[in-house]
């Protein structure tokens, strides 16, 4: 299990935060308030503690530089996914989408092996 779920904006609710395993931190910014006045890390009537603690948590510097390098890393990948046609499962129910997931990230990481290696080939020529 992992220690920590970063999300795009808009993807954590609150039923999904709250049915979080124990443990696991999210990271992804809580939407933006209807009223600009109210504070967004403030507790809303109807939070869990589970759900003030995550919107406390991604009012801190920690939290945002965390969330921010979710780009870096995530969404390169997300995008080769789609260029590859990743745009919707070609197979139902959760196994097959864990099968097909599976497959895209192997190809994945093949390909970025090639890649790596062939770069370095290069610089050890010159």
């Amino acid at each position: 299990m992992p220690g920590a779920w970063l999300v795009d904006a808009g993807f954590p609710t609150l039923e999904s935060t709250d049915a979080l395993p124990g443990g696991l931190l999210l990271y992804g910014p809580p939407m933006a308030p209807r009223d600009p006045s109210r504070d967004p890390a403030a507790r809303v009537e109807g939070d869990s503690d589970r759900v003030a603690e995550w919107r406390a948590r991604m009012a801190t510097a920690a939290a945002k530089e965390t969330y921010k390098a979710r780009s870096a890393v995530a969404e390169l990948v997300n995008a080769q996914a789609r260029n590859r046609g990743l745009q919707q499962f070609h197979t139902r129910g959760i196994r097959g989408a864990n099968r097909e997931l599976l497959l895209k990230a192997v190809a994945h990481n093949l390909l970025r092996a090639h890649h790596l290696r062939a770069a370095a080939g290069k610089m050890s020529r010159r």
